[in-house]
């Protein structure tokens, strides 16, 4: 090889060289944002959502701006490792999780909170995301009407658990407020109308009666609960998706605090959804330390802090429900003072000794 060949082989290896160097820096400073389509649809709807995300291949991160093509309903979304989260100008806010086919391309779902399903798919050409449209079902002429519907809880379904043996339940007060007819439907499906006694909106609780006998769950104090400790709790989550029978999950205690160290409230993560509010929180000896009442918002605590929380909840401690009992009626409950009763059941044996004392509660 002469000098000649030298050179110019020396100064064409500096050139590429030069030119991945400024590649990568371009994509390190740019963060390499891919454009592409997005299309998207509910299940049940012939409405189509098409749109563009953006993806960037740098920090993993993207987002996505849809129309439906004939509501003009807008939906913007920002999602990074499989989650996403779509807010609607309509109201709706969609949480969905997606999977990567491809560096850019990929599909998810996931719901609204009203329990319809979104369906979706990203980082196609525009001629497969027009012809993705054009497969979908066409059944309804419009998206539904999540204006016009509340989630399944506010209108009235949620969970309660009985006290006393003579048919007084305990549930949330925002389950049942502004109701005029309140129904109770008992694990083995007898439907019993059921009178409210008694509320306390601040600490969101609520008295009920039914006229039966029922077996009662004992109630304990709280002040035998320490972070760690392992609950559970009973309950008709969702029924709409998920159907009427009994649902249970388990967790542990994270703190004796609720939201912004609130001592009313302990923080939990038994995982809960809409009608598990009123449900018993229950200890592993199977008594009541507390009543499920709320979820930590995830849009307002993304908005706060900029990150998702992961499976935050609170439950009004067991202290608050006896002052809300009529003097007639105390005499007639089971109450576990602390240091009592030491027996520790498996998570199946509390489910099996406490199921038949949970209820659903339906209100109009």
């Amino acid at each position: 090889m002469d000098w000649v060949t030298v050179i110019k082989f020396t100064l064409q290896w500096t050139k590429r060289t030069a030119t991945a160097i400024l590649l990568l820096a371009f994509l390190h400073l740019s963060g390499c944002i891919i454009n592409s389509p997005i299309v998207g649809f509910f299940e049940g709807s012939s409405e189509i959502f098409k749109g563009t995300v953006d993806n960037n291949l740098y920090t993993g991160q993207g987002s996505a701006y849809l129309e439906g093509q004939n509501s003009k309903v807008k939906c913007s979304a920002s999602g990074a490792r499989g989650t996403a989260v779509f807010t609607c100008n309509d109201g709706r806010i969609i949480r969905a999780n997606y999977s990567m086919t491809s560096n850019i391309r990929g599909h998810g779902s996931g719901l609204d909170q009203y329990g319809n399903r979104f369906i979706f798919s990203f980082g196609m050409s525009q001629a497969e995301a027009d012809e993705f449209g054009k497969k979908q079902p066409r059944i309804a002429s419009k998206p539904p009407d999540v204006r016009a519907r509340e989630p399944t809880e506010t209108r009235g379904n949620g969970t309660g658990f009985f006290i006393s043996n003579d048919g007084y339940l305990i549930t949330n007060y925002h389950v049942i407020k502004g109701s005029k007819n309140i129904t109770v439907i008992t694990f083995s499906g007898t439907r019993l109308p059921a009178q409210f006694i008694r509320g306390d909106p601040k600490n969101d609780l609520a008295l009920l009666k039914v006229d039966a006998t029922i077996k009662a769950l004992p109630l304990s104090d709280s002040g035998d609960l320490t972070r760690g400790d392992r609950v559970i709790t009973l309950g008709y989550p969702l029924i709409d998706l998920q159907g009427k029978d009994q649902k249970a999950t388990f967790g542990r205690v994270n703190a004796l605090t609720g939201i912004e160290g609130d001592i009313r409230h302990v923080q939990i993560d038994v995982p809960v959804q809409p009608g598990n509010s009123g449900g018993p929180l229950l200890d592993s000896k199977g008594h009541v330390v507390g009543v499920v009442t709320s979820v930590l918002d995830q849009l307002v605590a993304m908005k706060k802090s900029g990150f998702i929380p992961q499976n935050v909840n609170y439950a009004v401690k067991s202290d608050y429900i006896i002052p809300l009992l009529p003097h007639h009626i105390r005499n007639k409950i089971k109450e576990v003072r602390v240091g009592e009763q030491k027996t520790i059941m498996s998570e199946s044996e509390l489910v099996k000794r406490s199921e038949q004392s949970v209820a659903l509660v339906i209100v109009r």
